[in-house]
Order: structure tokens, then sequence, then C-alpha cells
């Protein structure tokens, strides 16, 4: 299942949003509209390593507040490192939205496109979109599991 986002662009951390996520990094330049996924399991075994070349992600700290990003958020790697704070916006989809609550994640991850599913069923990191895969953890801090 993939979430709607708005996402703000920054150079330090602040928000995005996942039913519908807001996304910043670190200074504002404004809201974008962005979807979310997870992946990874429960402890992010799914997510070590990564495009960004970061390793074990709990020996360098990361643990499991990290995301694959999308071709248009990527960057060719440009946004490895990258901080994103991630609400939902709960006036946008209540059914799926925790209300209140935001996650921190760093960028740490290509999610590949795949160009053989439709970007609105399972193509969701095909371009244009922008689009966080989120290790599991986080993004299940983020929308409710019972409305499935």
């Amino acid at each position: 299942m993939t979430h709607d986002v708005e996402m703000k662009d920054h150079q330090t951390p602040y928000s995005v949003s996942s039913a519908v996520l807001i996304v910043n990094a670190y200074e504002a330049s404004g809201w974008t509209k962005a979807h979310a996924t997870f992946y990874g399991g429960s402890y992010a075994s799914g997510t070590m390593g990564g495009a960004c070349g970061y390793g074990n992600l709990y020996s360098t700290g990361y643990r499991t507040r990290t995301a694959a990003l999308s071709t248009a958020l990527f960057n060719d790697g440009a946004s490895c490192g990258q901080c994103y704070k991630i609400m939902c916006d709960y006036q946008a989809d209540s059914k799926w939205c925790i209300k209140g609550t935001s996650v921190t994640i760093t960028a740490t991850n290509f999610c590949p496109p795949n160009f053989a599913l439709p970007n609105n069923t399972g193509g969701w990191c095909n371009p244009p979109l922008q689009h966080f895969d989120m290790a599991q953890l986080p993004g299940k801090r983020l929308v409710s599991t019972e409305a499935e």
C-alpha cells in the first residue's frame, strides 16, 4: 500500500507526511506532494547497505530511521545523508493517518524505478514521482495498521 505525502525540501530537518506525508529537509523551500511506503522487515534487515554506501545502519547510528528515495529525490546520490521529517497529514487522510505523529529519517538508499508497473500500482519509485520507501518501523509510526 502506498500513502500520499506532502514534502518540503530543506537543508535541515523539518517535516514530511505519510497517509499524506509532509516532508522537508533543511531550509524551507515550500511543500510538494510525495508518496511513501515501507519495506525491510520490522528490524530493517532488508535496508542494510544501500546505494549511499553507509554499510551497517545500526553501527553507523542510523538504525531504522532510514529511507530509499525515488529517482526524483535521490538526485544521483546527492541526497544521501539528507534528513527528512515525515508527519502524517490527518486532514488529508484520517482513515490511515495517526494524528500528530512524525519521524525523522535519513536518505540511505535508492528506490529503483519499476517501469513494468504503473506509477499507482507498484511503480512507486518511477519518475517523476517523489517517493520515500521507508524502513518499516518509522513507516508504521505514521499510519494505522488497523485500517487495513
